[in-house]
């Protein structure tokens, strides 16, 4: 059984963290990444240790986890893309993960 697969019956959720901090769509990245799907290796690692922000991802290349999209109406959902990123403008997407407030 691959890891991928392994993963995809996989369900985290940090009920500490949402009461402290709930979830927007400032914040779903921090979310994530304490979730087993998250690669410590991405570039938003590299970035977070530099206390750099996401927008600076365009300019990796690497691995690298993108907030895609939100739905704002309940309840509400992220879609969270990883993707490997081989120049400004070209990433292709590995996985999609769902990040739901509710």
């Amino acid at each position: 059984m691959s890891s991928s697969t392994v993963l995809e019956n996989i369900q985290f959720i940090d009920s500490l963290w949402l009461r402290a901090y709930g979830l927007n769509r400032e914040n779903v990245l921090d979310y994530f990444a304490l979730s087993p799907f998250y690669d410590p290796k991405s570039n938003n690692e590299a970035l977070r240790t530099q206390g750099a922000g996401p927008e600076h991802l365009q300019n990796m290349i690497g691995l690298e986890f993108v907030l895609e999209a939100s739905c704002n109406h309940e309840p509400v959902l992220f879609v969270v893309k990883k993707q490997m990123r081989s120049s400004p403008r070209v990433a292709e997407v590995l996985d999609v993960y769902y990040v739901s407030a509710a």
